[in-house]
């Protein structure tokens, strides 16, 4: 039969990963796992067949039992219902103007219940994911519009109730849009979170500030990052480091503080974490904790930093993520805690909506203005009042005066709190998004009608030729009229078709005899479509849109552009090779950086304060942001230039003074001992004994020890002492000067001495002169004088200062050449021929009297020396 094939939304089955959710309280969190799979079986929910599309909202009134920020998600509250008042009249100036001018938006039914009991459900998270799951699952309305649940969540602005609200989300099949979560796992598939986004930008784009701001002000190279070990923190600090060496820091040091944040333990304390840091030195630091970490890490922070001395002018610390400006900076305490003195010179950055930057031709911003025109309106400070979960005197607890002065007084003294336009743009979303999917399931009904007719009037025809070749023409016609006909169920004529031309031409009879009736079942399929295509139930019908998630509606949302109260709205970037479709591209945010700084409040007391500086745009990947300052940024020591070192001076190993007083002292030393000798020898030249010992050699070997002496000088100075890099070089090349042409003087004068003795006594002539045993003397320093001129001239051993650990800067200075053993090696060489020449001649002069010849004492020298060159030469 010709019959319409039903399509039925499946229940998807997404497999929860419980290792990625789970936290401290995971007993809680696998509860809520638990409630999301037993969702999955029996709930998918959607926009109603009149268009209505209820939503939860959650927003941090409380933590805790106490107030977070004053006023803040009240003000997140207002700019919620904002927007969906202002998509329902299809009218607003903060937008695009011309985004409700498509005739899909002109057409589109879907509109928020903002004035239903339950069509618009705000609910306290207290910064946590509990009282999500709680809400969820006992605090929706058993009747009305929520029977049914939401069509789509809105919030948190912290990450724990985010990433619950998410799970469900997943459950339920509907799209959930945070304004101001920042985890990286949000909008991953891999994580579990395949129904969520956000008008907000995660801890990978707010790295990216913050790495551009210290490429901005030339802090490169070395950063410190503390960051706390739950997972936000965790893929935070992560995320930072990763971006930190992309951009050229190639000294990255993180360390991590977990609860309770005391004591000394390492990956545990803060106290240990700051000790890390600053055996590093690195004096540029970034801090990432979440938001609820802030009250307790903020003061240990402090406290370490002024043990470790790191809270002064030569430091430039970072704050980035979820940082409560209010609560740290307006009620930080006197300026004599250490709190206060640590957060003096800070900066924080993190995403700003349009209406937090100043204005700079006069023109107040588009949200501003509409946020003060709500005070003309006093219908809508009621509807604030009675939407507000908070109950009146409890904590957290803020109202609009219902009397239309007061009212509009208060929409003109009162500025909404950051985040406020983000939560705007979701709302926005959410409604434009579901325009676009209406519109989309709208076309694929269409043609789904265009091809259930082509597909009855494909088998009609076919039904019919196998008909008429079987039992001819006329007894097909009148089949096709008969219900009861043998034909239709003998794979026949199918009654009620409808006769095509193509049929008629074959069969004339039936344009006579076949009443044209369209079948039933046909009929029953039309109806069925027309129901489906009012009810625009698109929870998870396929959708050909660009961005195919599986959710029409999360689709509708991914492919809606439009510029709003946080810029332009967009989703999907791509880093690298990597598209994700659920993130808001980092480009399209305004970065603000906020400076704290000193100034004097009421009655002469200094206080500190948060002031926007400067905003950068265009962030991406490739640094080619653009940065507009807005007022000087006041470091800790008061200027408006950060501090010059990049790291705290490393380690040089300069020679100390005691050393180098130590080998001047012996230098003088031996010099004086040479010089004394010469004198003596010169004032006793006529004693038959020094005679004996012949004073031109004794001269030699005074000299050559003098000059060996002098190269203690040239190796006792380094920059430490005011040498520069020329200076040095000088006397490194001096250095093997003076050492080689002393060792060769006193060692060929010692071997012309023993030479001679031997000559005299072994040949027994009457005189040998000194010209007759100078012959190895000459040619020894003559060798020597020619391969130290060329190692000068061609290679000239320079002074050099290498750095021996890359983490710490360690560095130590020394002499060096490209092709040192070059040269090093013929004069070793000549150094050992001298030696052994000496050491044989003493052996052969070893039974003379001592009075002529010294040969004993010589070759223990000799073999003094050897020792020394040994077991000092590898020192």
């Amino acid at each position: 039969m010709c019959s319409l094939t039903h399509l039925k939304n499946t229940k998807r089955k997404n497999s929860l990963q419980t290792k990625e959710v789970m936290t401290h309280f995971a007993h809680k969190i696998l509860y809520l796992l638990m409630s999301i799979t037993l969702l999955q079986q029996s709930h998918t929910y959607s926009i109603g067949e009149d268009g209505l599309c209820p939503l939860v909202t959650f927003l941090p009134f409380t933590y805790n039992g106490g107030e977070l920020r004053s006023g803040m998600a009240f003000s997140h509250m207002i700019a919620a219902l904002m927007a969906a008042e202002d998509f329902n009249a299809r009218h607003s100036t903060v937008i695009s103007p011309t985004i409700f001018s498509k005739a899909y938006d002109r057409e589109c039914t879907v509109t928020f219940p903002i004035n239903e009991p339950d069509g618009f459900i705000v609910a306290n998270t207290e910064g946590t994911g509990n009282n999500v799951a709680a809400s969820l699952l006992t605090g929706l309305p058993e009747n009305g519009l929520m029977r049914n649940g939401p069509c789509a969540i809105v919030g948190g602005y912290f990450n724990l109730p985010t990433l619950t609200a998410s799970q469900f989300a997943t459950g339920w099949d509907i799209p959930l849009i945070s304004h101001g979560s920042d985890d990286i796992r949000l909008g991953r598939e891999h994580f579990g979170h395949t129904r969520a986004t956000r008008t907000s930008v995660d801890l990978s784009s707010i790295s990216s500030a913050v790495i551009a701001h210290l490429k901005h002000i030339d802090r490169t190279e070395f950063l410190g990052i503390i960051y706390s070990s739950v997972e936000d923190g965790t893929s935070y600090a992560e995320t930072l480091k990763t971006i930190a060496k992309t951009a050229g820091f190639n000294h990255v040091q993180s360390v991590k503080v977990q609860y309770p944040y005391t004591g000394f333990k390492p990956d545990r304390s803060v106290r240990h974490a700051m000790s890390v840091i600053k055996k590093k030195d690195y004096r540029t630091i970034v801090v990432a904790i979440t938001h609820y970490e802030w009250v307790k890490v903020i003061p240990l922070l402090a406290d370490a930093a002024e043990e470790f001395g790191t809270n002064g002018e030569d430091y430039v610390w970072m704050l980035a993520g979820s940082v409560d400006l209010d609560q740290w900076i307006m009620a930080s305490g006197p300026l004599n805690t250490n709190v206060t003195k640590f957060l003096k010179g800070v900066g924080i950055i993190r995403p700003i909506d349009r209406f937090s930057i100043p204005t700079v031709d006069g023109k107040e911003d588009p949200f501003l203005q509409s946020w003060r025109r709500r005070g003309d309106n006093s219908s809508f400070g009621e509807l604030v009042n009675r939407i507000n979960p908070i109950i009146e005197g409890s904590i957290g607890y803020y109202n609009i005066p219902t009397n239309s002065s007061l009212s509009r007084k208060y929409f003109e003294t009162v500025l909404p709190e950051p985040g406020a336009g983000f939560i705007y743009d979701a709302v926005m979303a959410i409604g434009l998004g579901a325009c676009s999917a209406q519109k989309r399931g709208q076309q694929q009904l269409k043609q789904r009608k265009r091809k259930i007719k082509s597909d009855c009037e494909d088998s009609c025809s076919r039904a019919f030729y196998y008909c008429e070749q079987k039992v001819g023409c006329t007894q097909c016609a009148e089949g096709l009229q008969d219900q009861n006909s043998l034909l239709t169920t003998e794979r026949g004529c199918i009654p009620g078709c409808i006769p095509t031309e193509s049929m008629v031409a074959t069969c004339p009879t039936l344009s006579d005899n076949a009443i044209p009736i369209v079948s039933s079942n046909v009929e029953e399929d039309s109806d069925n479509a027309d129901k489906e295509e009012n009810s625009t139930k698109y929870s998870s019908n396929d959708s050909d849109q660009d961005f195919d998630t599986g959710n029409m509606h999360l689709n509708g949302i991914l492919s809606t552009t439009f510029f709003g109260a946080s810029g332009k709205v967009i989703f999907g970037e791509k880093t690298g090779f990597v598209f994700n479709i659920r993130n808001r591209p980092r480009d399209s945010i305004t970065y603000g950086l906020y400076n704290v700084y000193e100034h004097l409040g009421g009655e002469e007391a200094a206080e500190l304060s948060f002031h926007l500086t400067d905003i950068v745009q265009n962030v991406s990947i490739d640094y080619n942001e653009i940065w507009t300052s807005f007022e000087s940024f006041i470091y800790y020591d008061g200027t408006t230039s950060p501090p010059v070192l990049l790291r705290g001076p490393p380690e040089q190993n300069y020679l100390s003074s005691s050393v180098r007083a130590g080998g001047l002292s012996l230098m003088a030393f031996s010099i004086f001992l040479s010089a004394a000798s010469m004198v003596f020898v010169f004032l006793y030249r006529n004693s038959n004994t020094i005679k004996a010992s012949q004073p031109i050699f004794l001269y030699c070997l005074a000299f050559g020890s003098a000059l060996m002496s002098c190269g203690i000088f040239t190796l006792s100075f380094d920059e430490s002492h005011g040498w520069n890099e020329l200076a040095l070089s000088h006397a490194c090349m001096s250095t093997p000067w003076l050492l080689v042409l002393g060792f060769i003087i006193i060692y060929s004068g010692l071997f012309s001495k023993l030479w001679r003795i031997n000559k005299i006594l072994q040949y027994s002539q009457k005189k040998v002169e000194v010209k007759h045993v100078a012959g190895p003397f000459a040619a020894l320093t003559l060798s020597v004088v020619v391969v130290l001129t060329c190692w000068t001239i061609l290679d000239h051993y320079s002074w050099v200062r290498k750095e021996t650990n890359i983490e710490t800067g360690e560095t130590y200075g020394r002499c060096a050449s490209k092709n040192t053993l070059a040269y090093t090696t013929p004069i070793g060489l000549l150094m050992s021929i001298s030696v052994i020449m000496t050491f044989f001649m003493s052996w052969k002069t070893k039974d003379i009297v001592s009075k002529f010849s010294e040969s004993s004492w010589i070759f223990y020298t000799i073999f003094l020396h050897v020792q020394i060159y040994i077991f000092g030469a590898p020192i």
